[in-house]
């Protein structure tokens, strides 16, 4: 599956390797009202056999962005959106060979295309304007990825199993190449810094292309080969998937604060900058207790009425949502908290006396006489 950039439209592929073979292709539209994918186009064996890849073209606008499809029947599909409906465009073949991969440039303007062991270059004209090969050899090239950023936009890199090798698309030169270990690699660039991560399962390499150097070699990943770079206040950092099931990152390294060596403070207004103890004489109060603001009681109030009546989940949510997080526990200092507990133990202390003074009045012991209590 793959997602456009402007993040309204969805692909996807359904195989089904039974006796008689299923190939279905999806596309599927954001609906702004439903808030949620609907399905556009339904494609019944879009290819003759398996997918290797599928890619929709960058673009900054939602104006009928092209789609790439790569097959081992040996076809590149292009496909658009025309009359609210996606249709093939473009068929694209080479030598009969099988095609592996593709790669769109930043712009959407070039195509790059792996058929086998040979990598093409296209235009948006579905024409054919160069072809490249990673040392002579044969084997097939597995991962093909443009540069993303301002200092390596005119690069193109293309893996297979043995090498990696760097193109300057306006020269045609081969500008840098290094030695893999014979693992199949994922190619991922960052728009940002204009690095190429190299992933496989068991290592991550970040290569510099423009300083032709290695800048880092990471082992025992356990990488499933998805990822993705983004950036994190001023820094990028690497996000991929491991055969866990869970998301990690890497990124540049930076110093390490021990959260249990420092202290959290309540601050006060009348505190000088600067100045640890707060006003004079007086020790600021360490945070060590919480007090928890009254429920606005919603739920109370949801449950109270016929469940018919109630409005639509979706309409509740953000009142109901807030309510929740202003009731969240409120922070106070060891001060403050003596002051409460003083105050508490004082209203007690005063509503018993009150009790006693209406509940249980003594009166005065005296001695009556027997003919006084009947007059």
């Amino acid at each position: 599956m793959d997602i456009s950039s402007c993040g309204l439209y969805l692909a996807t592929m359904d195989c089904c390797w039974a006796p008689v073979e299923r190939l279905n292709m999806k596309f599927w539209h954001f609906d702004m009202s439903l808030q949620k994918f609907v399905l556009n186009t339904y494609v019944d064996t879009p290819h003759t056999g398996a997918v290797n890849a599928l890619k929709f073209q960058p673009s900054i606008s939602t104006d009928r962005p092209f789609f790439l499809t790569c097959g081992v029947d040996g076809k590149a599909k292009i496909w658009i959106l025309e009359s609210n409906t996606w249709q093939c465009r473009f068929c694209l073949d080479f030598r009969g060979l099988e095609c592996v991969a593709g790669s769109w440039s930043v712009d959407g303007s070039i195509l790059a295309l792996s058929f086998s062991y040979v990598l093409t270059v296209w235009n948006m004209e579905a024409e054919l304007k160069t072809t490249l090969t990673i040392n002579n050899n044969r084997e097939q090239i597995r991962a093909i990825e443009f540069g993303r950023s301002y200092s390596d936009r005119n690069f193109l890199y293309a893996a297979n199993i043995k090498s990696l090798l760097v193109w300057d698309l306006l020269t045609l030169s081969c500008v840098y190449s290094m030695d893999l270990d014979g693992q199949i690699p994922g190619l991922v660039s960052d728009p940002g810094t204009g690095q190429l991560a190299l992933l496989s399962k068991n290592k991550l390499i970040i290569v510099d292309a423009c300083g032709k150097k290695v800048v880092e070699e990471f082992s025992n990943i356990n990488s499933t080969g998805g990822a993705a770079f983004a950036r994190q206040g001023s820094k990028t950092k690497l996000y991929f998937l491991t055969y866990d099931g869970h998301i990690s990152e890497i990124g540049s390294k930076s110093a390490h604060k021990s959260t249990n060596a420092t202290k959290l403070i309540h601050k006060r207004a009348s505190a000088p900058l600067f100045n640890a103890q707060g006003s004079i004489g007086n020790k600021v109060g360490e945070i060590e207790a919480e007090i928890r603001n009254i429920s606005s009681g919603n739920l109370d109030s949801l449950l109270s009425v016929p469940l018919h009546t109630v409005p639509q989940n979706s309409l509740l949510a953000q009142t109901f949502l807030s309510d929740q997080v202003i009731a969240l526990p409120k922070k106070t200092g060891k001060n403050e908290i003596s002051n409460q507990k003083f105050e508490s133990v004082m209203q007690r202390e005063n509503q018993a006396e009150r009790i006693k003074d209406v509940f249980l009045k003594q009166t005065k012991n005296s001695d009556m006489e027997f003919s006084d209590y009947f007059k």
